[in-house]
């Protein structure tokens, strides 16, 4: 069991509705926090910015993260600077883009750069296409998938950010013409019958970060014991979720309309689904929890490619936020 801090510590940590912030809202529901000695009150979020916001001020000690989002409060990426501290990677993988239906059968049949070119042709406006935020994995995975496809993100289609639970109904209302983002939005906008997944942008464990518990790093100066039983809690709830029979109750418990609200029979497609190498589609610790700034230069670079960071910006204090050393302390307390 984990050793509790001296006294209960209360922490109010942030969420979105995503099958990623499952570790977190597992412990809750199985009252790991309560056996570490932490008081826990969740808030669930409809958005990227407004967890960014809050957690920045100090209004949510904690929450989960897009990778790149505590990079970008340490480089001051739309909004004044604002240290953060990365101790977990919470998840891997779990992306996808899904089309329209009418947009994914002229892709299949045509190509997209085609059928973009044809719609120029004819004097339609671009394509537009949803990310959850400006800076996330999604906006730069997205990126990368439409370069492939010979599609120039910046000029060919139209980029807008729709929070992640507001994308399926975007896409049936036709405001967007596809979207990027995390399970279980993916598979929800099937189920609605407004698209398809035409592609899952993440690659396979060991892959980039998706998801990372980011601490306001005032709260963690002030309570690094319970800064380190919470990186222990969330660890062990990851874990949890390695195997098969664990990922089925997981959906039970993730389906409530307090956490993601969304049927377990429309989270279980995400949560049980492997590469063909067997790996998890979206993992929560099999590849390592354990924050590796090299992993954070990539995320950096992308910023720089999609025009948020100038050429010549000084990263090091985005560098600085992913702390291994965090992680070694919390897992070897006994």
């Amino acid at each position: 069991m984990t050793t509790p801090p001296a006294a209960a510590i209360h922490l109010n940590i942030g969420f979105v509705p995503l099958i990623d912030s499952a570790p977190l809202l597992i412990a809750q529901a199985q009252g790991l926090f309560a056996d570490a000695g932490l008081q826990v009150d969740l808030s669930r979020e409809p958005s990227w910015a407004g967890i960014r916001d809050r957690t920045a001020f100090g209004v949510l000690d904690a929450a989960v993260m897009t990778a790149p989002m505590p990079l970008a409060a340490a480089l001051g990426l739309g909004g004044p600077a604002r240290p953060m501290v990365t101790g977990l990677v919470l998840s891997k993988g779990g992306n996808g883009i899904t089309f329209s239906s009418v947009l994914g059968e002229q892709t299949q049949r045509d190509g997209l750069a085609a059928t973009i070119a044809a719609r120029r042709g004819a004097g339609d406006p671009p394509l537009t296409l949803g990310v959850v935020f400006g800076v996330s994995t999604h906006h730069y995975e997205l990126r990368a998938w439409l370069r492939d496809q010979g599609v120039d993100p910046d000029t060919d289609v139209t980029l807008r950010v729709v929070a992640p639970p507001a994308m399926a109904d975007a896409l049936r209302a036709g405001t967007v013409d596809g979207y990027c983002v995390g399970a279980p939005w993916n598979h929800v906008g099937a189920a609605l019958g407004a698209g398809h997944t035409v592609a899952y942008t993440a690659a396979p464990p060991p892959g980039r970060p998706e998801k990372v518990l980011a601490v306001n790093a005032a709260w963690a100066n002030e309570h690094p014991r319970a800064h380190s039983a919470l990186i222990k809690v969330l660890t062990t709830a990851g874990r949890w979720l390695g195997s098969e029979p664990n990922r089925r109750l997981a959906a039970e418990i993730l389906a409530s309309h307090d956490r993601l609200g969304v049927p377990a029979d429309q989270l279980l497609p995400d949560l049980l689904r492997r590469d063909d190498a067997g790996n998890w589609h979206l993992d929560f610790g099999t590849a390592g929890h354990r924050p590796d700034p090299a992993d954070a230069q990539p995320l950096i670079e992308a910023m720089r490619q999609a025009g948020q960071l100038a050429p010549e910006a000084d990263t090091t204090s985005a560098l600085a936020v992913w702390r291994p050393d965090l992680y070694d302390a919390a897992v070897a307390t006994p």
